[in-house]
Formats: structure tokens, sequence, C-alpha cells
């Protein structure tokens, strides 16, 4: 059982990338991405007797974690706040994919020229997915806001958008 569970922690970082790639183009696909890393975690467990290799940022996770019961216990809005608390947990997901995934320096180079790949298509989905407010820097004509038409069903804030590609900017330095 335990050499099975070692050659599939090999496809973690593929399949929970792919899950939450899929998450990001239907809302429907976050508990998949969420359950995908939850299965890899527990492979993990079984092939290494842990559930990741550890990280400075293990204990401000789990304070996330557990903020994230404190806020599906108080929410006066689930329907909102539940996909919210799924995304936390699928970049969670993602984040212990990438770090039990990287563990040499080629793999950071690969790494790293995937999160250059990301950072550009994410800037280029926000064309086609952000709602811009044409009203919000006045020197800006807002016919040029009406060239990027909203082409996806669930559009995204334009500030979690910068939120998203800020992260990655550091990468791209």
């Amino acid at each position: 059982m335990g050499k099975i569970a070692l050659s599939l922690t090999n496809l973690e970082i593929w399949v929970v990338g792919l899950c939450v790639v899929g998450s990001f183009v239907s809302q429907r696909l976050l508990p998949v991405a969420v359950s995908s890393a939850l299965v890899f975690a527990l492979l993990r467990l079984i092939a290494h007797r842990r559930f990741s290799i550890p990280t400075p940022a293990d204990w401000p996770i789990s304070l996330l974690a557990i903020m994230v019961l404190v806020t599906c216990w108080v929410t006066a809005a689930p329907d909102i706040t539940i996909p919210q608390v799924l995304r936390l947990l699928v970049g969670i997901g993602m984040y212990y994919a990438i770090v039990n995934w990287s563990t040499s320096t080629i793999r950071m180079r690969w790494l790293l020229r995937g999160l250059w790949l990301a950072g550009l298509l994410l800037a280029l989905y926000a064309f086609i997915s952000v709602q811009w407010a044409n009203t919000k820097l006045y020197f800006i004509p807002a016919s040029i806001y009406t060239q990027f038409p909203t082409l996806v069903t669930d559009t995204a804030n334009p500030n979690v958008m910068a939120g998203n590609l800020v992260i990655l900017f550091p990468c791209a330095l």
C-alpha cells in the first residue's frame, strides 16, 4: 500500500493543479479540487508518514483552517461564504502540492516558469472575466473599458483579480 501511495503522490501537482484550474472555470468544481487535495494529503501520510514537508507557513495555515470552521459557523450568508471558504481551502491544497513537489533545484526552476505562465494567463483572463468599474479612474476614457467585454458568467472583482496578480508579481521579478 505504501509503494502505491508513494507513486501516486508523484501525480499530486498535476491532479491538484488541474482541479484548481477547473475550479477557476466552474465554481461547481471547487469541492472536487478540495477533495483532490485532501486525498493527496492522506496519500502523503501513508507514503511518508506525514501530511507534508514542514514549512514556516504551517502554523499560520493551521490558524486559517481553524478560522474556516469559525467562519462557516457564524456566517449569515452561507451561499456566499462557502464558495469563498472552498477557494481558500483550494489555495491551501495547491500550496502543499507545490511544496511537496518542488524538492529539487530543477523542479524549482520549472515551478518558477509555471508561475510566470500562470501569471500571464491570469492577466489575460482578467480582460474577459473582470467586471470593470469604468468610472473609477477618471483619466481613463470609459470607451476603453468597452473594449473588454465580460465573456464568463462568474465575473471577478477587479480588486480580487489584482490581489491574485500581485501575489505572482514577485515571481515575475
